[in-house]
């Protein structure tokens, strides 16, 4: 429903040069563009604003959702591709030798993280 006065119009957007067709409404309030007065939103455009802003986070994080889910998930073959040179690595004589070297710094430190907790610093 449109207020008395309103204009349908089209817009043109561009974009880098690239002249694009968006076929969005814009309203015009003839009226209050000619008469100068502020128009003061009721209590029910405040809360349909509010509503609508909240709706577009909502799609926001849902699209955000089955981005992180569509990365994370791989492909029955390419997971068994994963792990099969993760197992060839853990198996070379370079990770068996940096864990020998290792270890004794990781010890350290858990003893560390262990006497941390228990004295509550």
């Amino acid at each position: 429903m449109l207020p008395a006065g309103a204009v349908w119009s089209e817009a043109r957007v561009v974009y880098g040069g690239a002249k694009e067709r968006e076929n969005s409404t814009v309203v015009s309030d003839q009226a209050a563009w000619t008469s100068g007065s502020e128009v003061v939103p009721d209590g029910d455009l405040a809360s349909d604003l509010r509503q609508l802003a909240l709706v577009d986070r909502v799609i926001g994080l849902e699209a955000a959702l089955a981005q992180a889910s569509a990365i994370s998930t791989l492909a029955p073959v390419d997971r068994m591709t994963v792990e099969f040179e993760l197992a060839r690595v853990k198996s070379s004589k370079a990770w068996r030798v940096g864990r020998l070297v290792v270890a004794p710094m990781a010890f350290a430190a858990r003893a560390g993280r262990v006497v941390r907790h228990r004295l509550g610093l």
